[in-house]
């Protein structure tokens, strides 16, 4: 699906969402790894290392919209996505002569870890349909992780419940909780070019800022 990157060198992909069900799982629950490139393709988010940047803000999944897609096609979606990720850290790693790994960006924005209790049927067999995707994942595959970087966390002293629902236990000793004030910060690890206007950078927006 992606000829010029995995073998002629190129540094986007053609197809960063591989067919019309991935680009609905990620409608339903925008994450990052790609701009838009002239091409129509993707090109690749990289941190100052040459990591692969992966940015997410959990509260803007819809959880009513992944249980309209269904147990089977989500997970089959979010399996070939990983698959696709670890491919393409592989192959950036054989580029770099080093093991590249994910720096992770998770904006905690609006996350609560108190659900709205009057919420919908849906909405709680989507939430059900994330989580469990989450850990065939993990159980999948090995870690990718350099660092997760999480905005807008709330003080350290309240934070560990956040943090232990929505990163692997694995790879939590490489995290870094970073309040409002994260752009100085961040920005030392990942250069505005490849960020998004929301976080200090120069990048359209995504998806995942749009409610």
């Amino acid at each position: 699906a992606n000829p010029s990157f995995f073998t002629a060198g190129a540094t986007s992909l053609e197809k960063p969402l591989l067919n019309e069900q991935d680009a609905a799982v990620f409608a339903a629950r925008p994450r990052t790894f790609f701009t838009k490139s002239a091409g129509g393709g993707g090109e690749l988010l990289l941190d100052r290392a040459g990591n692969l940047l992966f940015i997410e803000v959990p509260a803007s999944a819809d959880a009513a919209a992944v249980c309209a897609l269904g147990a089977d096609a989500f997970l089959a979606s979010e399996l070939r996505t990983q698959e696709l990720l670890q491919l393409v850290l592989d192959e950036l790693s054989t580029r770099q002569d080093r093991l590249v790994l994910m720096f992770r960006v998770l904006d905690l924005a609006g996350v609560s870890l108190t659900p709205n209790p009057f919420r919908s049927s849906d909405v709680k067999k989507g939430e059900g349909l994330v989580k469990a995707a989450g850990k065939e994942v993990r159980d999948a595959y090995p870690t990718t992780t350099y660092k997760n970087c999480l905005i807008n966390a709330p003080a350290a002293s309240i934070a560990g419940p956040i943090v232990a629902a929505l990163v692997p236990k694995r790879s939590r000793d490489k995290t870094m909780l970073l309040g409002k004030d994260y752009a100085g910060e961040l920005h030392s690890f990942v250069a505005p070019s490849s960020l998004p206007k929301k976080l200090g950078g120069e990048l359209d927006n995504g998806n995942q800022w749009k409610k």
